[in-house]
């Protein structure tokens, strides 16, 4: 069986924090699985605090002392629960898992993978093990783990066109237009990150106050038209309307 208080002071002797109970994976009983909570935090630097490097040799020590250790890292300094799951998933799968975000309804929480490559019967279990894990100790439950290659996500051409439609418009204004079109949304996380990039290929411009309208070139591309189907001609009906 393993030794809880070994565990923590090797760790602690290298720096790594642990929060919470451990908790041990007792289906494989000659060598149990130990999870172990650990807070990250940034640095100045932006670099992960205890570092991937830290929390890898120091799995690789315990399992030459016929530990099997695993890491659940959480978020030290926001409490955030996406962030933290990001961080550990990416920690464990980071062959596999370019990204990660998470969605809740009513307690369930929904995975999505932004994969690498395929999935096989073997990974996707572990990731789900993991997810699960992890989610437990933050209150919720998991419902389903899906890709984000799925083919209901917004596409860049149908976060711009509502973008024109509404301009300007707000991150929450745009999820309820997408989501209006039957779009599945993963997550706020996700769709910052995706206006982030329109907004650095150029398509796309954030006003001081957090909005978002269209660059002259992102309307150029998508062209127009004068009739009254015209997004921008409806657009304009729309404002005048409003102010009066």
């Amino acid at each position: 069986m393993f030794d809880v208080l070994e565990i923590t002071k090797l760790l602690a002797e290298r720096s790594i924090p642990v929060t919470g109970a451990s908790l041990a994976d007792t289906t494989s009983p000659d060598k149990p699985r130990v999870y172990v909570f650990v807070p990250v935090h940034r640095d100045s630097d932006n670099r992960q605090q205890p570092s991937n490097l830290q929390l890898s040799r120091a799995k690789e020590e315990l399992g030459l002392r016929g530990i099997d250790l695993d890491f659940v890292l959480t978020d030290g300094d926001r409490r955030d629960v996406e962030a933290g799951l990001r961080a550990t998933l990416l920690h464990s799968f980071g062959s596999l898992i370019r990204n990660s975000f998470l969605s809740v309804a009513k307690q369930r929480a929904t995975v999505w993978l932004d994969l690498k490559a395929g999935l096989d019967s073997t990974a996707l279990n572990a990731i789900t093990i993991k997810a699960q894990i992890f989610l437990n100790e933050v209150g919720l439950s998991l419902g389903e783990i899906s890709s984000t290659a799925a083919d209901n996500l917004p596409t860049s051409t149908s976060i711009l066109l509502v973008i024109r439609r509404a301009s300007p418009v707000t991150a929450p204004a745009i999820k309820t237009e997408l989501q209006k079109g039957s779009l599945t949304v993963p997550s706020d996380d996700w769709l910052s990150r995706r206006l982030d990039l329109l907004r650095k290929h150029g398509s796309v411009v954030r006003n001081h106050d957090g909005s978002y309208a269209l660059s002259y070139q992102a309307l150029k591309q998508l062209g127009s038209g004068k009739d009254s189907e015209s997004p921008d001609v409806n657009r304009l009906l729309r404002l005048a309307t409003a102010g009066k």
